[in-house]
């Protein structure tokens, strides 16, 4: 008779069992009908998203591709992208002008008197021309208004004068008191905005001194490619953070980490054809801006 209970009792819980399992998979299968297919990944991408709103980065294994979800962040890389493209454009619009004088009046002040000019030839876009009428009054006169953008000097030998010689060229328009402006020097750097006339020395060189002042190769680099890498960069690192992309953002971040080291890198050490001449003059120099991004690639593994 104990058995039979007993036996009776097991087919029960097997049944009650059976019934719950049953319960459960019906309340199941109703779930999953009156939800989207996509029900699952949405509920993954929208924990995904609460996990980026907390902005805890230690909290997390990838801190980087928590951050590039924030749209903030996204917000703020494709501001920095586009201002860097309008400084590229920017200065591409005042290239044809970057070093450019336009006279018709020019005299060099500065020069000892012992200093006589053997020769003197204007520049523009690397040709030499010799325009003038010769010397007047007010210094070299030309036939016609004229444009510049380096020339070239010689002074007779002497060997009692100093190893430097130091002068400023200005030129004038009218070449009336009060019109002169400096249009080239003895030193002079390359910045962003254009040239920069100094007041120092230079070395003094047996036969033509050349002055050239268009933007060299080291400028080039320096001002417009690495504006153009770095806005790039941040206007695809935004973009890929925006269409949730973040493991492409990520490769976006580093390889643009990796381009702009690379070519801080070759402006220093002078690679490629005329950049160690052009960049290591002692004449001149091609200011350089410090910046927050050249950063070594491995820097970048700080937000992995």
């Amino acid at each position: 008779m104990d058995s039979d209970q007993h036996a009776l009792k097991s087919h029960c819980e097997v049944c009650e069992s059976m019934l719950t399992m049953m319960g459960t998979i019906k309340e199941h299968c109703r779930w999953r009908t009156t939800r989207p297919g996509d029900i699952l990944d949405r509920q993954m991408k929208m924990t995904m998203k609460a996990q980026g709103r907390k902005l805890d980065v230690m909290q997390y294994i990838s801190p980087f591709i928590t951050l590039i979800r924030q749209p903030l962040f996204q917000f703020v890389l494709v501001i920095m992208g586009i201002l860097a493209w309008y400084s590229v454009i920017s200065q591409l619009i005042g290239l044809p002008s970057y070093g450019k004088a336009t006279f018709r009046y020019l005299r060099i002040e500065g020069l000892e008197k012992d200093d006589h000019i053997a020769s003197f030839e204007t520049m523009h876009k690397g040709c030499r021309s010799n325009n003038s009428n010769g010397s007047s009054a007010v210094g070299f006169e030309y036939l016609k208004i004229t444009d510049l953008d380096g020339f070239v000097l010689t002074l007779e030998l002497n060997a009692s004068r100093p190893a430097t010689v130091s002068f400023k060229l200005l030129a004038s328009l009218t070449g009336a008191d009060g019109s002169w402006f400096t249009a080239g020097s003895s030193t002079f750097r390359h910045s962003s905005s254009g040239v920069r006339f100094l007041d120092s020395a230079a070395a003094r060189q047996r036969g033509a001194m050349t002055f050239d002042y268009r933007p060299p190769l080291p400028w080039y680099a320096d001002h417009i490619l690495h504006d153009l890498i770095f806005g790039t960069g941040c206007i695809l690192t935004g973009a890929c953070g925006a269409l949730n992309l973040p493991a492409a953002g990520r490769g976006v971040f580093l390889s643009t980490c990796a381009a702009l080291t690379l070519l801080v890198v070759a402006a220093a050490a002078g690679v490629g054809p005329g950049l160690a001449e052009e960049g290591r003059d002692p004449r001149h120099r091609v200011d350089r801006r410090v910046r927050v991004h050249e950063l070594p690639p491995g820097a970048a593994f700080l937000l992995y």
